[in-house]
């Protein structure tokens, strides 16, 4: 669809890069040197590398999916059907963030994404982003659902479509061809993990904590800097590289107010509180409402999560405000059981699926998922949302429509009565309370004593019996 329309679409690959060492070789040693060198001149390393531990750098990058041609290029699949050539290389940047003390998460991409966009000129209604399955990335985190959700909003996308490949097929993610020629700048580079004038790294130091926290974020900011000479300018099929370092304390990018790390964590928490928690706090509830808008907009797959203005069909909605830009995108068709038609497999070629411009003209469409095996693909039937598990259909019931008996509506099933027993083993007499026996046992006589229970007279004892 994006390549379809690229006027109105951005396509973004979205992964990270095994981590930079500082100290010792950046990359592995077995990245083949293609420097010359005078004669005295020639690199000198050590016979092994012991890095610091904890001194790693981090690159996020996000490639531009961008074709040379300035027109849609026509080409046919090995089905001799027409389809629309997807462009695999483009402009890339890559964001270094050094990652001792924290580690990346949802808000950290978005935050880059947000960079890229705005001092790129790259904003269109449409954004398409291609990532992988990681925790950070992955759609099927109703935590990241939420952020991704929340960026759509408030960046006001007509549509926001986050994919990934199926696990063991990460490598068909374009930007992961992009990662060699990177090692390859890195090949028999050192950064250095010590300050200037020093000879022992600040984390084997015997100083203060907060001694040790200024010469590393010092440490850090050196090894970022030496990092963008490498990559920062370099060109890879004519496209631009374009690095940044991220340093800690340090804004790179326009202050998204509500991506903050305390945001992140009040989310998480609502995520995991119960619906009676949430309603006796008011950020949560807040947040739950805000979630619950979000999920009206949302169509949500195994591998996939789509955001779309005017899903929700209804005209008064706060999405139509700025009204649609997309024009020829807004075109394919909205149900409501989804937003963008699932794939549907092509009659004529078995085990094959229909081409995007085959599904738009097809009289059947399959439902969402429908066609995965060995997983779970049931549907919400008040929204478009795909379970991915028993836990996440009773917690998606619970928060977004309102709890157990609206989750018994849609089973098709009415609430089972709880039918406890307690009984009495001297006796046999039942009781539908606990309180009733402990009354029976008191009044009877037919008591446990404290302590181990005696041999002689084991049938003196009253247990609790499930019913």
């Amino acid at each position: 669809m994006c390549a379809e329309h690229p006027g109105e679409c951005s396509i973004f690959s979205c992964d990270s890069k095994a981590k930079v060492h500082i100290g010792g070789q950046a990359v592995s040693r077995y990245h083949q040197l293609r420097v010359f060198f005078p004669t005295d001149d020639r690199p000198h390393f050590n016979d092994h590398d012991f890095p610091v531990p904890g001194y790693l750098i981090e690159p996020d990058g996000f490639l531009l999916l961008q074709s040379k041609e300035k027109n849609i290029k026509l080409t046919k699949d090995k089905l001799d059907r027409e389809i629309v050539e997807v462009p695999s290389t483009g402009p890339l940047w890559v964001y270094n963030r050094c990652v001792k003390n924290t580690s990346t998460t949802i808000v950290d991409h978005l935050h880059d994404l947000n960079h890229t966009l705005v001092y790129s000129n790259l904003k269109k209604p449409v954004l398409a982003l291609v990532t992988d399955g990681g925790p950070d990335w992955t759609p099927k985190s109703n935590l990241n659902q939420f952020f991704l959700g929340r960026f759509w909003m408030d960046n006001n996308f007509d549509m926001l479509v986050v994919v990934c490949n199926a696990p063991g097929f990460s490598r068909y993610n374009p930007i992961e061809h992009l990662w060699s020629p990177c090692s390859k700048w890195l090949a028999g580079v050192s950064l250095p993990s010590c300050l200037p004038g020093e000879t022992v790294a600040p984390a084997l130091q015997n100083v203060s904590y907060e001694e040790r926290r200024t010469k590393e974020d010092q440490v850090f900011s050196n090894a970022l800097d030496q990092l963008d000479i490498y990559w920062d300018g370099k060109f890879h099929d004519g496209f631009r590289v374009t690095s940044v370092g991220v340093k800690s304390g340090v804004s790179h990018a326009p202050t998204l107010t509500r991506y903050s790390q305390g945001d992140y964590e009040n989310v998480k928490n609502m995520l995991k509180s119960s619906l009676r928690a949430i309603k006796a706090d008011e950020v949560k509830m807040q947040l739950l409402e805000e979630w619950r808008y979000l999920v009206k907009h949302m169509d949500r797959r195994w591998g996939m999560v789509c955001f779309r203005k005017g899903s929700c069909r209804d005209d008064s909605c706060k999405c139509m405000t700025n009204g649609l830009s997309a024009t020829s995108v807004n075109k394919v068709p909205c149900s409501d059981t989804w937003c963008l038609p699932p794939i549907t497999p092509d009659t004529d070629n078995p085990g094959h699926y229909l081409t995007y411009r085959q599904t738009l003209s097809a009289l059947c469409i399959s439902k969402p998922d429908q066609h995965l095996k060995d997983v779970m693909t049931d549907r919400c039937p008040r929204c478009r949302y795909v379970f991915t598990s028993q836990a996440d259909q009773h917690r998606h019931i619970q928060l977004v429509h309102g709890g157990n008996r609206v989750l018994n509506e849609i089973s098709g099933s009415e609430p089972v009565p709880k039918k406890s027993t307690y009984r009495c083993v001297v006796c046999s007499q039942e009781y539908h309370s606990k309180y009733q026996l402990q009354k029976h046992k008191n009044e009877s006589g037919h008591t446990v004593g404290r302590g181990r229970p005696k041999k002689t007279n084991p049938a003196s004892t009253c247990t609790q019996q499930p019913g």
